[in-house]
C-alpha cells in the first residue's frame, strides 16, 4: 500500500480525480499488488486520469492477453501522448501479433531507434522480415536481438 498526503490508496474506491497528479505512485502501488488487485487499481487509475500516458500504458499492458483490442487503443493513446520507446515497442508487438504488420513496423523501427537496447522490437522486426522472405535482414535483426537479450523468447521465435 502506498500512503498519499490525503490517506491510503488501497482499493479502486480510494482513487479520486484529484489523484491524477499522483498517477506514478498509484501505478507503483498497482505494480506491487497481487494479480487480483492490480487490474481494478489500474482501471481506477485510468478512470481518474484518462489523459495520463502512464496510466493508459499500464492498463494497456495488463489487458494485452484478455482484451487485445482495448489494449491496442490504450497503448496507441500512450504512444501518441509521449514518444516513449516502451510504448512504441509494446504497441508494435501487439499490432504485429494481431497481424497488422504494416501498422506495427514504423512503431517498432522508431522504438529500436530511440532505444538501441530494445531486443523485443528488433526480434519482432526480424520475425517480420523472415515472414516477408528478407532472410538477410531477419538474420541481422534477430541476431542483434539475441545478443541484447539472450533469454527473451521473442529473440528465438521461428
Amino acid at each position: 500500500m502506498f500512503a498519499f498526503a490525503v490517506g491510503l490508496v488501497t482499493s479502486p474506491a480510494h482513487v479520486r480525480a484529484d489523484d491524477c497528479g499522483r498517477a506514478p505512485e498509484l501505478l507503483e502501488t498497482a505494480g506491487k499488488s497481487s494479480d487480483s488487485e492490480r487490474l481494478p487499481l489500474l482501471e481506477a487509475a485510468y478512470a481518474a486520469c484518462p489523459t495520463s500516458h502512464a496510466a493508459a500504458y499500464a492498463l494497456g499492458i495488463a489487458l494485452v492477453r484478455g482484451q487485445p483490442d482495448r489494449a491496442s487503443r490504450l497503448l496507441e493513446q500512450a504512444a501518441t501522448a509521449k514518444e516513449d520507446p516502451r510504448y512504441l515497442s509494446s504497441l508494435g508487438q501487439l499490432l504485429m501479433n494481431k497481424g497488422l504488420a504494416d501498422r506495427a513496423r514504423p512503431m517498432l523501427r522508431r522504438a529500436a531507434e530511440l532505444d538501441p537496447a530494445d531486443a523485443a522490437a528488433r526480434g519482432m522486426l526480424g520475425l517480420d522480415a523472415q515472414r516477408s522472405g528478407d532472410y538477410r535482414t531477419a538474420i541481422e535483426l534477430r541476431g542483434r536481438a539475441a545478443e541484447l537479450a539472450p533469454r527473451e523468447p521473442v529473440t528465438h521465435l521461428n
